[in-house]
């Protein structure tokens, strides 16, 4: 059933591409962290920064519109005119994130190809879902270099919203990308990341763990997931046990979507970490917890 599933679903493939490397790629970090250089990176000022890379060294224009004009998309990509469209839907966080993006597609996508030409997907379409997020893996660790990332999410205690401010990037953001914090000699805690919506349907997950907690036989072994929808922006931590026994501290928050019109107003979402119980005294969400 897992091999069916993961025929149907490019999210499957992806996520089984992404277990099977640790949720970690050195050549994207790579890549990654040289033109942050060139950019002189700045979490603050990097939007003028980004959109310069793309006018000036790719020769793109990019213009904001509003949303009469993108409809329910967030960005449009126009090749031909060499244009890229963003939503007016979007904060700056997420057109950052998104202008991050296109700089890999169009400037680096043979690093992103060269990780997949060897990988057997059951077909194209799952291979170009993968390539997309690696393509966000790019911009994740454009917007948050590995190095100072890290460093601040332990100075902190992966108090998510500190590291966040510290960087000019969302809650989740910085939830995804410590799940990729899995460098040789600068490791970070192994954490799960799962994301579902109201109806405990898992919309996206990230594992940089060796059990995938994701399927256990429910749609999230974590059940603070869809308390969480009750009280949006409270972060809530808890302590679970597997069937083998294991036990893991998690944390859950509800994580905001663009909205479009007066229709579209709630449609939040939760998002779920989560990491092996021997490494609560490193969380400060754990500080509340009797383990």
């Amino acid at each position: 059933s897992e091999n069916k599933s993961e025929q149907k679903n490019p999210g499957e493939s992806t996520y089984k591409f992404f277990q099977e490397n640790s949720n970690y790629f050195d050549e994207i970090e790579l890549v990654s962290e040289q033109l942050a250089k060139e950019l002189s990176y700045d979490p603050f000022n990097v939007h003028h920064a980004l959109v310069s890379r793309l006018e000036n060294r790719l020769g793109y224009k990019v213009e904001t519109l509003p949303v009469e004009q993108t409809g329910d998309s967030l960005r449009l990509w126009n090749k031909e005119e060499k244009e890229i469209l963003l939503s007016q839907v979007l904060d700056f966080k997420n057109r950052n994130f998104h202008l991050a993006h296109m700089i890999c597609l169009i400037e680096f996508p043979d690093v992103i190809k060269e990780l997949t030409s060897s990988y057997k997907f059951p077909n194209l379409e799952h291979e170009i879902h993968c390539q997309t997020e690696l393509a966000n893996y790019f911009a994740a660790a454009l917007l948050m270099p590995y190095k100072s990332f890290q460093d601040q999410a332990e100075k902190c205690r992966y108090d998510l919203d500190r590291v966040a401010a510290a960087h000019a990037v969302s809650f989740e953001q910085v939830a995804q990308r410590l799940t990729t914090m899995q460098r040789d000699n600068q490791k970070g805690i192994p954490f799960f990341f799962l994301r579902v919506d109201k109806t405990g349907k898992i919309t996206k997950k990230f594992n940089a763990m060796s059990v995938n907690i994701a399927e256990q036989g429910d749609s999230s072994p974590v059940k603070n997931i869809h308390t969480s929808f009750r009280t949006p922006g409270v972060i809530l931590p808890q302590v679970i046990e597997l069937a083998d026994k294991q036990k893991y501290v998690t944390f859950c928050r509800t994580t905001e979507r663009p909205v479009y019109s007066v229709a579209t107003q709630d449609r939040r979402l939760a998002i779920a970490m989560g990491c092996e119980l021997r490494y609560a005294s490193r969380i400060v969400y754990a500080d509340t917890l009797s383990v």
